[in-house]
């Protein structure tokens, strides 16, 4: 691309008409000189943090190294090949040939052979240890790439190069113990004793001693007391249902509070990983932490993403599923596949275990749903094919991440059921199941002109059920649901997918409705029918909690509106995530109550709601809803769909929508539900909706904006043509006759430029 000999690969089909490029071999040549002070010294290493994927390297026409995997560091010795003037080639064999020669030679298929034809996909990725969505997938083309794609660079040394440095926390007894392995590579002439420095960072620790040096390859480990208590764990326990089965509950807890993940699955963000700047990963980052996000799923079908990702989920506070990249197909087992996979995990675990914000580990995506759900012909609970999954995934995989990294825990699959899969050997008849762990439902609409409202509003009933279940179960077992990550964050080029963000950062209403359904404090109203009866309800979910609150019982021995089956707060005081735990009321707040008829509320307040007719922007019935929660999510109101509609004179369900607030209307908790299907609404007609004002405020990259309209008007959209930034909300109901929008911009412009490029439209302009 940079010769011009390829165009954009993302313009129209050149997905299809540059196929060619990963059908061939080719090579990378150039010079380079060492000097002379490099040439005398003992160790001269090169080091390949990445080549992209079957690759041969030579020096002055001499093997040096040799390449099968794009996610290893490759690190050669090359001392006696290398001059002062020096030829270096690397040549890459086609991915696709090679994967197609591994699969002629496997004593067995492996499938899948090719993806569906559609795809305009290549075959035999899955016997290529390189990013599998390369060869194509249901939302992204097919470039199979090959090249230098990681820094490659020279280290000589007369002495020691660290090459990696782990760290582990471990609590014994009282006491935080920090446990430091450091890797090295040392040079012949190293001498027998050194000195070990090492101070850390953020604490008083500073340590210096005498250690023992070993020639080749060594690993120094210390262990310290360190003062801090910043770790997670998984959790599972036993939930009892209304069933006499009993079932597993699975989520994770840090510093023992139980957490409720929000959030999105992660994939490439670009075809071509190394065009993908640290300005473009920060931007999506900050557009999951303002979506009100705390962790992403980094997806089986990728890569390992680079070092400055994982820095900012750190500095984010975004935690990271990581997955193995292994997705949606079954791997061979030989032993040099093996053995390359190995190195790959080895290297991967190492690199990502000091980032704070990775909390877990999965061996891949969906490939036990794949062998249970007889995803190709003759996959169903084959012999030969499950003792293939259990040997990479369990006895490989699983073993070098206990070895590597035993502070976090390890998923055979995504979706499985935990130690239910475990307890079936590895692999589970009915992976996914609801009762057991982590499951997965289906995609829904694709995002594009009017689907992506139905995308928003699917995705948004889909998240708030989860959400509202976090304190709920039925009579099935399943429910105490802990977290929601939906399909997906952002697209890998210009596509209609599943996804909120769009190729280059622009959001999709989806992103917007995320905002509000990974709320802090969520309002979720919802329609049940019970009995042939519609009625409204409303919860309240709460996962942010900024003090507990007194309150009376309602009498001397009784929790009010709950039963010995709910569990009640078991940590007082502030904390951002509530804690739970069967134990006695009064056991927990003997030592915190005055009376002894008092008990500690999570959250109490009002909620306000108006009810409005589609026709009008005047309100037609409010009512003040007072409520405590007692758990982080509880139901707090409910009427039938008809008392409301009597009560509000709406005459019909059709005729009217219900808005739930907490404050201010405008700047508050708030929220809105239709009284029937929206394709029933009645009343509905195009609105005169205008932006009347658009000004600067304080900050040069935030604008307000002031919208009016004289009717109702549904799903209001604001663009901002060829300006890169994001409004405060949109996609929104607009029920009131003004409404301030902020834009915040991510490049350089000014009010009038941005009076000259924003519209305003809603659903109501698709009929006309």
């Amino acid at each position: 691309m940079g010769a011009g000999i390829l165009g954009n690969p993302y313009f129209r089909k050149n997905d299809i008409s540059y196929s060619w490029v990963g059908r061939g071999d080719w090579q990378y040549i150039r010079t380079f000189k060492v000097s002379k002070e490099v040439l005398k010294m003992d160790k001269i290493l090169l080091i390949c943090e990445g080549l992209d994927s079957i690759a041969t390297v030579t020096i002055n026409d001499r093997v040096v190294g040799k390449s099968d995997n794009m996610f290893v560091r490759y690190i050669f010795d090359i001392k006696s090949v290398v001059k002062d003037t020096n030829v270096i080639a690397v040549d890459f064999k086609s991915p696709v040939q090679y994967g197609e020669e591994k699969a002629n030679a496997s004593e067995y298929k492996v499938p899948p052979d090719c993806p569906p034809y559609y795809f305009h996909g290549e075959c035999h990725r899955n016997m290529v240890r390189k990013m599998q969505c390369a060869f194509s997938w249901d939302w992204g083309p097919a470039f199979v790439t090959m090249g230098i794609w990681k820094d490659i660079y020279i280290q000589a040394t007369d002495g020691m190069i660290i090459t990696d440095v782990t760290t582990e926390t471990s609590k014994v007894n009282d006491t935080w113990k920090l446990h430091m392995d450091i890797f090295t590579r040392s040079s012949d002439k190293i001498a027998e004793n050194g000195l070990l420095e090492i101070a850390i960072q953020g604490t008083d620790v500073e340590v210096t001693r005498d250690v023992k040096l070993n020639k080749g390859l060594q690993t120094l480990s210390e262990i310290y007391d360190i003062p801090k208590d910043d770790t997670f764990l998984l959790s599972r326990e036993t939930v009892k249902g209304h069933t006499k089965t009993q079932r597993l509950s699975f989520y994770f807890r840090i510093n023992n509070h139980p957490i409720f993940l929000k959030g999105s699955n992660w994939v490439p963000a670009d075809s071509f990983p190394e065009r993908v700047t640290k300005d473009r990963l920060r931007n999506y980052l900050q557009s999951a932490v303002d979506a009100n996000m705390n962790c992403l799923r980094v997806w089986g079908g990728g890569i390992y993403e680079s070092d400055y990702f994982y820095d900012l989920a750190d500095e984010f506070g975004i935690l990271i599923w990581q997955d193995f990249m292994f997705a949606c197909a079954l791997y061979p087992v030989d032993e040099d596949f093996l053995s390359s996979v190995k190195e790959e995990v080895t290297y991967q675990v190492r690199r990502l275990k000091n980032h704070p914000s990775v909390f877990a580990y999965s061996g891949n995506n969906e490939n036990e749903a794949a062998i249970a759900g007889s995803w190709w012909p003759g996959v169903f609970r084959n012999k030969i094919l499950m003792s293939d999954y259990v040997k990479l995934y369990v006895d490989t995989i699983l073993t070098i991440v206990k070895e590597t990294d035993p502070t976090r825990p390890y998923m055979t699959s995504s979706p499985s059921n935990g130690i239910a899969s475990a307890m079936e050997g590895g692999l589970s008849s009915n992976p996914g199941n609801t009762r057991y762990g982590d499951s997965k439902t289906p995609k829904r609409a694709k995002a594009a002109s009017l689907q992506g409202i139905v995308q928003a509003i699917a995705m948004r009933t889909e998240t708030e059920h989860y959400r509202r279940w976090q304190s709920e179960i039925n009579e099935y077992g399943e429910g105490k649901t802990m977290g929601a990550l939906y399909w997906m964050f952002a697209d890998i080029w210009q596509a209609p997918s599943w996804s909120s963000i769009e190729y280059g950062g622009k959001w999709k209403m989806l992103h917007y409705y995320a905002i509000h359904f990974f709320s802090p404090v969520l309002i979720s109203p919802f329609i049940s029918n019970h009995e042939s009866t519609d009625h409204l309800q409303v919860y309240i979910v709460v996962d942010e909690l900024s003090e507990f609150q007194r309150t009376k019982l309602q009498d001397g021995n009784n929790f009010p509106n709950l039963d010995n089956r709910h569990e009640l707060p078991a940590m007082l005081g502030n904390t951002l995530f509530p804690s739970w735990k069967k134990q006695s009321l009064l056991d927990i707040l003997k030592d915190k109550l005055e009376e002894r008829n008092e008990v500690l509320s999570l959250f109490s307040g009002t909620v306000y709601m108006r009810v409005y007719s589609w026709d009008s922007l005047d309100t037609k019935y409010t009512e003040q809803l007072e409520f405590k929660l007692f758990k982080p999510s509880e139901l707090i109101y409910k009427i039938s769909v008809q008392n409301l509609v009597l009560k509000s004179g709406c005459g019909a369900p059709g005729n009217c929508f219900v808005v739930l607030y907490i404050g201010d209307i405008n700047n508050g908790h708030s929220t809105w539900y239709p009284l029937t299907t929206f394709k029933d609404a009645i009343g509905l007609r195009e609105p005169d909706l205008k932006v009347e004002l658009i000004k600067t405020t304080e900050d040069d990259n935030v604008f307000e904006l002031q919208l009016r309209t004289d009717a109702v008007a549904p799903f209001v959209w604001l663009e901002a043509r060829g300006i890169k930034g994001r409004f405060s909300d949109n996609g929104f109901l607009m029920f009131l006759p003004q409404k301030t929008i902020l834009f915040y911009a991510w490049e350089t412009t000014d009010a009038d430029i941005l009076k000259e490029r924003v519209t305003i439209k809603s659903l109501m302009d698709i009929y006309n």
